[in-house]
Protein backbone atom coordinates (compact mmCIF):
# COMPACT_ATOMS: atom_id res chain seq x y z
CA UNK A 1 0.00 0.00 0.00
CA UNK A 2 1.52 3.69 -0.90
CA UNK A 3 1.34 6.24 1.30
CA UNK A 4 2.11 9.64 1.28
CA UNK A 5 5.55 11.06 2.99
CA UNK A 6 4.28 12.63 5.88
CA UNK A 7 2.34 9.90 6.92
CA UNK A 8 5.78 7.18 6.48
CA UNK A 9 5.48 4.20 7.53
CA UNK A 10 1.93 4.60 10.04
CA UNK A 11 -0.82 2.16 8.66
CA UNK A 12 -4.21 4.30 7.67
CA UNK A 13 -5.98 0.88 8.33
CA UNK A 14 -8.39 0.84 11.09
CA UNK A 15 -8.85 -2.82 12.04
CA UNK A 16 -9.69 -3.53 15.42
CA UNK A 17 -10.76 -7.36 14.84
CA UNK A 18 -10.02 -10.11 17.67
CA UNK A 19 -11.52 -13.06 19.34
CA UNK A 20 -14.05 -15.21 17.10
CA UNK A 21 -14.18 -11.86 14.45
CA UNK A 22 -10.93 -12.58 13.80
CA UNK A 23 -10.36 -16.48 13.38
CA UNK A 24 -13.53 -15.95 11.08
CA UNK A 25 -11.64 -13.52 8.61
CA UNK A 26 -8.35 -15.15 8.69
CA UNK A 27 -10.26 -18.82 7.67
CA UNK A 28 -12.24 -17.06 5.17
CA UNK A 29 -8.81 -15.39 3.52
CA UNK A 30 -6.96 -18.62 3.47
CA UNK A 31 -9.71 -20.08 1.79
CA UNK A 32 -10.14 -17.02 -0.66
CA UNK A 33 -6.63 -17.10 -1.28
CA UNK A 34 -6.22 -21.76 -2.36
CA UNK A 35 -9.78 -20.80 -4.51
CA UNK A 36 -7.77 -17.64 -6.44
CA UNK A 37 -4.79 -19.90 -6.78
CA UNK A 38 -2.54 -18.27 -4.03
CA UNK A 39 -1.25 -21.79 -3.21
CA UNK A 40 1.49 -23.95 -3.07
CA UNK A 41 2.43 -27.61 -2.88
CA UNK A 42 3.91 -28.50 0.61
CA UNK A 43 7.46 -29.21 1.43
CA UNK A 44 6.77 -31.26 4.53
CA UNK A 45 4.16 -33.04 2.99
CA UNK A 46 4.41 -32.98 -0.58
CA UNK A 47 1.90 -34.76 -3.30
CA UNK A 48 1.27 -33.76 -6.84
CA UNK A 49 -2.78 -33.65 -5.42
CA UNK A 50 -2.63 -31.31 -2.74
CA UNK A 51 -2.03 -27.72 -2.13
CA UNK A 52 -1.87 -25.27 0.58
CA UNK A 53 -2.47 -21.52 0.78
CA UNK A 54 1.02 -19.38 0.14
CA UNK A 55 2.26 -16.98 3.25
CA UNK A 56 0.07 -13.64 3.26
CA UNK A 57 0.27 -11.05 5.40
CA UNK A 58 -3.41 -10.19 6.16
CA UNK A 59 -3.36 -6.55 5.52
CA UNK A 60 -1.46 -4.93 2.95
CA UNK A 61 2.21 -3.46 4.24
CA UNK A 62 2.71 0.47 3.92
CA UNK A 63 5.29 1.73 1.24
CA UNK A 64 6.30 5.76 1.25
CA UNK A 65 4.35 6.48 -2.09
CA UNK A 66 6.94 8.73 -3.64
CA UNK A 67 9.78 6.33 -3.34
CA UNK A 68 7.54 3.75 -4.77
CA UNK A 69 7.17 5.52 -7.71
CA UNK A 70 10.59 6.64 -7.63
CA UNK A 71 11.48 2.88 -8.38
CA UNK A 72 8.79 1.75 -10.65
CA UNK A 73 10.54 4.75 -13.01
CA UNK A 74 13.83 3.94 -12.43
CA UNK A 75 13.07 0.24 -13.42
CA UNK A 76 13.19 0.18 -17.24
CA UNK A 77 16.41 1.67 -16.98
CA UNK A 78 18.02 -0.35 -14.41
CA UNK A 79 17.03 -3.52 -16.68
CA UNK A 80 18.59 -1.75 -19.54
CA UNK A 81 21.70 -1.15 -17.47
CA UNK A 82 21.80 -5.31 -16.65
CA UNK A 83 21.06 -6.04 -20.44
CA UNK A 84 24.20 -4.06 -20.95
CA UNK A 85 26.38 -5.93 -18.38
CA UNK A 86 24.87 -9.17 -19.00
CA UNK A 87 26.70 -8.67 -22.46
CA UNK A 88 29.67 -7.23 -21.49
CA UNK A 89 32.05 -9.94 -21.40
CA UNK A 90 35.49 -7.81 -20.13
CA UNK A 91 33.25 -6.51 -17.60
CA UNK A 92 32.07 -9.39 -16.45
CA UNK A 93 35.47 -11.24 -16.41
CA UNK A 94 37.24 -8.14 -14.07
CA UNK A 95 34.53 -8.15 -12.18
CA UNK A 96 33.87 -11.58 -11.39
CA UNK A 97 37.46 -12.88 -11.24
CA UNK A 98 38.27 -12.89 -7.16
CA UNK A 99 34.62 -14.15 -7.24
CA UNK A 100 34.90 -17.04 -8.85
CA UNK A 101 38.15 -18.17 -7.33
CA UNK A 102 36.69 -18.62 -4.02
CA UNK A 103 32.84 -19.48 -5.23
CA UNK A 104 31.98 -22.77 -6.77
CA UNK A 105 28.85 -21.94 -7.93
CA UNK A 106 29.80 -18.81 -9.92
CA UNK A 107 32.87 -20.61 -10.81
CA UNK A 108 30.57 -23.08 -12.59
CA UNK A 109 28.11 -20.70 -14.20
CA UNK A 110 31.46 -18.74 -15.54
CA UNK A 111 32.72 -21.59 -16.94
CA UNK A 112 29.46 -22.23 -19.16
CA UNK A 113 29.84 -18.56 -20.01
CA UNK A 114 33.01 -18.45 -21.31
CA UNK A 115 32.67 -21.87 -23.18
CA UNK A 116 29.14 -20.03 -24.98
CA UNK A 117 31.03 -16.87 -25.62
CA UNK A 118 33.63 -19.07 -26.88
CA UNK A 119 31.46 -21.13 -29.19
CA UNK A 120 29.87 -18.29 -30.31
CA UNK A 121 26.45 -16.77 -29.54
CA UNK A 122 24.27 -17.55 -32.25
CA UNK A 123 20.83 -16.39 -30.82
CA UNK A 124 19.43 -12.87 -32.39
CA UNK A 125 17.33 -11.96 -29.69
CA UNK A 126 17.73 -11.77 -25.82
CA UNK A 127 14.74 -11.70 -23.13
CA UNK A 128 15.68 -10.52 -19.82
CA UNK A 129 13.30 -11.48 -17.38
CA UNK A 130 13.91 -9.88 -13.72
CA UNK A 131 12.68 -9.49 -10.32
CA UNK A 132 14.27 -7.01 -8.20
CA UNK A 133 13.43 -6.81 -4.35
CA UNK A 134 13.36 -3.10 -2.19
CA UNK A 135 12.80 -2.50 1.28
CA UNK A 136 12.28 1.12 2.69
CA UNK A 137 14.77 2.02 5.31
CA UNK A 138 13.31 5.10 7.61
CA UNK A 139 15.95 7.43 8.68
CA UNK A 140 14.80 9.56 11.02
CA UNK A 141 13.08 12.39 9.03
CA UNK A 142 13.97 10.82 5.59
CA UNK A 143 13.01 7.14 3.75
CA UNK A 144 15.94 5.78 1.70
CA UNK A 145 15.17 2.66 -0.81
CA UNK A 146 17.32 -0.13 -0.62
CA UNK A 147 17.55 -3.19 -3.46
CA UNK A 148 18.28 -6.07 -1.85
CA UNK A 149 18.51 -8.12 -5.24
CA UNK A 150 18.03 -8.59 -8.98
CA UNK A 151 16.62 -12.23 -9.62
CA UNK A 152 17.38 -13.25 -12.70
CA UNK A 153 17.58 -16.83 -13.15
CA UNK A 154 14.05 -17.46 -11.50
CA UNK A 155 12.08 -14.05 -11.43
CA UNK A 156 9.33 -15.93 -10.12
CA UNK A 157 5.72 -15.14 -7.73
CA UNK A 158 4.72 -12.81 -10.53
CA UNK A 159 1.48 -15.10 -10.45
CA UNK A 160 0.93 -15.31 -7.26
CA UNK A 161 2.06 -11.56 -6.22
CA UNK A 162 -0.77 -10.24 -8.76
CA UNK A 163 -3.59 -12.89 -6.53
CA UNK A 164 -2.22 -11.32 -3.03
CA UNK A 165 -3.20 -7.97 -4.71
CA UNK A 166 -6.34 -8.77 -5.09
CA UNK A 167 -6.61 -10.67 -2.04
CA UNK A 168 -5.56 -7.23 -0.31
CA UNK A 169 -8.30 -5.45 -1.80
CA UNK A 170 -10.88 -8.55 -0.36
CA UNK A 171 -9.42 -7.91 2.72
CA UNK A 172 -10.32 -4.40 2.95
CA UNK A 173 -14.06 -4.69 1.75
CA UNK A 174 -14.32 -7.34 4.35
CA UNK A 175 -13.63 -4.98 7.41
CA UNK A 176 -15.05 -2.36 5.42
CA UNK A 177 -11.87 -0.26 4.12
CA UNK A 178 -12.73 0.36 0.73
CA UNK A 179 -11.96 4.09 0.87
CA UNK A 180 -8.15 2.71 1.20
CA UNK A 181 -8.78 -0.15 -1.62
CA UNK A 182 -7.37 2.96 -4.34
CA UNK A 183 -4.23 3.26 -2.32
CA UNK A 184 -3.26 -0.20 -4.17
CA UNK A 185 -1.14 0.25 -7.26
CA UNK A 186 -2.25 -1.94 -9.86
CA UNK A 187 -0.43 -5.00 -9.85
CA UNK A 188 -0.06 -6.36 -13.93
CA UNK A 189 2.98 -8.41 -13.70
CA UNK A 190 1.72 -11.62 -14.20
CA UNK A 191 0.73 -10.28 -17.91
CA UNK A 192 3.80 -8.16 -18.84
CA UNK A 193 6.41 -11.13 -18.20
CA UNK A 194 4.22 -13.21 -20.15
CA UNK A 195 3.91 -11.07 -22.65
CA UNK A 196 7.37 -10.61 -23.06
CA UNK A 197 7.86 -14.10 -23.87
CA UNK A 198 4.81 -14.26 -26.49
CA UNK A 199 6.93 -11.24 -28.10
CA UNK A 200 10.21 -13.23 -28.16
CA UNK A 201 8.44 -16.23 -29.16
CA UNK A 202 6.95 -14.04 -32.42
CA UNK A 203 10.73 -12.89 -32.71
CA UNK A 204 11.51 -16.17 -32.98
CA UNK A 205 9.69 -16.73 -35.77
CA UNK A 206 9.34 -20.21 -36.05
CA UNK A 207 5.67 -21.21 -35.45
CA UNK A 208 6.72 -24.96 -34.29
CA UNK A 209 8.87 -23.71 -31.69
CA UNK A 210 7.81 -24.00 -28.05
CA UNK A 211 8.31 -21.74 -24.49
CA UNK A 212 10.37 -23.62 -22.24
CA UNK A 213 10.22 -23.45 -18.63
CA UNK A 214 12.80 -25.18 -16.54
CA UNK A 215 11.28 -26.49 -13.72
CA UNK A 216 12.14 -28.61 -10.41
CA UNK A 217 12.49 -32.39 -10.22
CA UNK A 218 9.73 -31.57 -7.17
CA UNK A 219 7.84 -28.45 -8.04
CA UNK A 220 6.29 -26.60 -4.70
CA UNK A 221 5.22 -23.01 -6.57
CA UNK A 222 3.13 -24.63 -9.39
CA UNK A 223 0.75 -22.31 -8.89
CA UNK A 224 2.83 -19.40 -9.73
CA UNK A 225 4.16 -21.54 -12.62
CA UNK A 226 0.48 -22.77 -13.93
CA UNK A 227 -0.54 -19.40 -13.83
CA UNK A 228 2.22 -17.82 -16.31
CA UNK A 229 1.64 -20.96 -18.83
CA UNK A 230 -2.13 -20.29 -18.95
CA UNK A 231 -1.45 -16.41 -18.94
CA UNK A 232 0.79 -16.91 -22.15
CA UNK A 233 -1.88 -19.17 -23.68
CA UNK A 234 -4.41 -16.64 -23.18
CA UNK A 235 -2.29 -14.79 -24.54
CA UNK A 236 -1.55 -16.80 -28.03
CA UNK A 237 -3.10 -19.79 -28.34
CA UNK A 238 -0.40 -20.52 -31.04
CA UNK A 239 2.51 -20.56 -28.49
CA UNK A 240 2.85 -23.64 -26.36
CA UNK A 241 4.69 -23.97 -23.39
CA UNK A 242 6.79 -27.50 -22.10
CA UNK A 243 8.04 -27.73 -18.80
CA UNK A 244 10.95 -30.01 -18.39
CA UNK A 245 13.48 -30.09 -15.30
CA UNK A 246 16.85 -30.46 -15.33
CA UNK A 247 17.22 -34.08 -15.20
CA UNK A 248 15.19 -34.69 -18.36
CA UNK A 249 17.08 -31.69 -20.14
CA UNK A 250 20.53 -33.55 -19.13
CA UNK A 251 19.16 -36.95 -20.28
CA UNK A 252 17.15 -35.95 -23.43
CA UNK A 253 18.04 -32.35 -25.24
CA UNK A 254 20.96 -32.05 -27.72
CA UNK A 255 21.51 -29.40 -30.01
CA UNK A 256 20.68 -28.96 -33.71
CA UNK A 257 23.02 -27.44 -36.60
CA UNK A 258 21.93 -23.51 -35.28
CA UNK A 259 22.31 -24.56 -31.71
CA UNK A 260 18.89 -24.70 -31.55
CA UNK A 261 17.73 -27.12 -28.18
CA UNK A 262 16.10 -29.96 -29.07
CA UNK A 263 14.01 -32.13 -27.05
Amino acid sequence: MATTEGSRFQNPIAFDYKGRELIDLVQKTKDWALMHGAGMRSKNNYSDDALQFAPFTLLPSVFPRNEFHQVVQMQTVFNELIHKVAHNRQFLTDTLKNTIEADEFTRNLFKIYETVSNEGITQRYCLGLLRSDYFAHALQNTVAIHQVEVNAIASSFAGIATQISKLHRFVLQEIGQTQNINQLPENNALTALCQGMVDAWKLYGKKDAVILFIVEDMTYNICDHRFHEFEIQELEPAAKVVRRNLTEIGKHASLGKKKELLM
